[in-house]
């Protein structure tokens, strides 16, 4: 759509100003329209990154919760329950940790 000047170049027709104001309504609809999309596109992706950064998390910590408690186990089993403490109060810590982290990523 032509505005600038006083008339269109295919018609020759002159626009009123209450024509051209409505024409830049029109336009700034559209891109209102256009930016409220690319708006929710990102939030959209922000959510699934968000997602899969909390899976990860709760899979690594899983990861070391068990590598803890094989350690944990080994160790009694061996007759060494001193070390059953400590690795039960780290696997307590981590699983904080994996609590805390999927709330932040949520």
């Amino acid at each position: 759509m032509h505005l600038s000047g006083s008339g269109s170049p295919s018609t020759g027709q002159v626009l009123t100003l209450e024509q051209r104001v409505a024409a830049l309504e029109g336009v700034l609809e559209h891109l209102r329209h256009d930016l409220v999309g690319s708006l929710r596109d990102a939030e959209e992706r922000a959510n699934k990154t968000a997602a899969a950064i909390a899976l990860d998390v709760r899979r690594q910590v899983e990861e070391q919760v068990a590598a803890v408690a094989a350690l944990a186990v080994t160790n009694v089993g061996r007759g060494r329950r001193a070390y059953l403490g400590p690795a039960l109060f780290v696997t307590g810590l981590l699983t904080q940790t994996l609590s805390s982290g999927l709330q932040i990523a949520a």
